[in-house]
């Protein structure tokens, strides 16, 4: 009776004991994986998390190049034709809603000080720089088509032209207008800002492989864990059945002695 008492030992090593061992173990077990499944969680929902900003960041790097475009089309066609409507959609974008500023803002509020940022601030000021030259030709052209100038905005009324220019005929002026936003120079500034922007995107993409991967590493290793937890949980299962098995034979053993 003894050894009834003492939870039918064998050589002394309580089965009772045994099962209040594997009892603790099994709860540390399940809490560790808890854990690890939180923390897999959190990985994953950090890796959404940057992947959304990569993708704003990207839009808003290809914003400023949109925006860009958006102006050289406007003051194309305002040297074009000479209606004021495009020159008004000009001042509109430039002006009020901003699109390359504001690119550039977010950039640096997601990044701060990053390389990606400083590509982008090259092409806002190669953007800006041409600007200049826009405002030249919408100067050239506005007194071509016998405009009040004092009716535009300042940026245009403020352009003084060269007095070549200003003695040039109407058509002379019109003609020039055009070419100062579709000749050789124009484009070259324009790539230049393209290439800026395309610096910007390379520069974003390294930076998000480099937190990708990161965060991939410290998710693999979370799984890895996790991996171990499950086998450590199964073999504690394995090890609780052969106890019961053994409980039970040594039940079985006790009752037929006493038959």
């Amino acid at each position: 009776m003894d050894e009834n008492k003492t939870g039918l030992t064998g050589r002394g090593i309580s089965i009772r004991n045994v099962q209040v061992v594997i009892t603790a173990v099994t709860l540390i077990v399940a809490m560790l994986l808890l854990v690890a499944t939180f923390r897999a969680s959190a990985g994953f929902t950090l890796m959404q998390e940057e992947t959304h900003n990569y993708i704003k960041l990207q839009q808003s790097a290809s914003d400023l190049q949109k925006a860009s475009d958006y102006l050289t089309e406007q003051v194309r066609c305002y040297a074009e034709t000479g209606e004021r409507g495009y020159l008004d959609n000009y001042f509109e974008e430039a002006e009020v809603t901003r699109q390359r500023d504001n690119a550039v803002a977010r950039i640096h509020e997601y990044l701060g000080d990053a390389p990606a940022y400083h590509a982008l601030v090259e092409a806002m000021d190669e953007s800006v720089a041409l600007m200049d030259r826009e405002y030249y030709s919408m100067r050239l052209k506005t007194e071509a088509c016998g405009y009040d100038v004092d009716e535009f905005p300042e940026a245009i009324r403020s352009v003084a032209l060269s007095e070549t220019d200003a003695a040039l005929s109407n058509e002379a002026k019109d003609a020039l207008a055009r070419s100062m936003v579709f000749d050789q120079e124009y484009r070259a500034q324009k790539e230049a800002i393209s290439g800026d922007v395309q610096k910007c995107l390379l520069s974003l993409e390294e930076e998000f492989e480099g937190q990708r991967a990161a965060t991939v590493d410290r998710l693999n290793r979370l799984l890895l864990f996790q991996r171990v937890l499950i086998l450590v949980s199964i073999g504690i299962t394995v090890v609780t059945l052969l106890l019961v098995l053994l409980l039970i034979a040594a039940l079985y053993g006790f009752f037929m002695t006493r038959l």
